[in-house]
């Protein structure tokens, strides 16, 4: 018998939705970015409602907003674009999200300019 209600609350728990699993990125995050270009201070402020991500980002004097963001457990995607004339160069941000930190692949570019690089953006704590 105990063993019957073992069972039971090891499949309730398995089977709960990815969303009471995803992390809590609400918040301001900063971060640096260090590509040939030169270095880039990032400001991250994200939403959530479930697994959507919403929310901007500030990247040198530019704010953007944040499109196609989603968030599923650790792990959280979205892409900025950058606007030149009618068109736009999407950035697409991977990351996994380490406590307080988020370690992300940010991607850019098309074709043979496609470029990529690595850094850490840290939560903000409130006061």
């Amino acid at each position: 018998m105990k063993y019957k209600w073992l069972l039971i609350a090891i499949i309730a728990f398995a089977a709960m939705p990815a969303t009471i699993w995803a992390q809590d990125v609400g918040g301001e995050w900063n971060g640096v970015v260090f590509s040939n270009r030169g270095t880039v201070r990032a400001i991250f402020d994200f939403s959530f409602d479930g697994t959507k991500l919403t929310g901007s980002a500030i990247a040198g004097d530019e704010e953007r907003p944040l499109f196609d963001g989603k968030i599923k457990g650790s792990k959280i995607s979205f892409v900025l674009r950058k606007y030149t004339g009618d068109k736009f160069v999407p950035f697409f941000y991977d990351g996994k999200i380490l406590g307080n930190t988020i370690q992300f692949a940010l991607t850019w570019g098309v074709g043979q300019t496609r470029q990529s690089v690595q850094f850490t953006a840290t939560k903000v704590k409130r006061r």
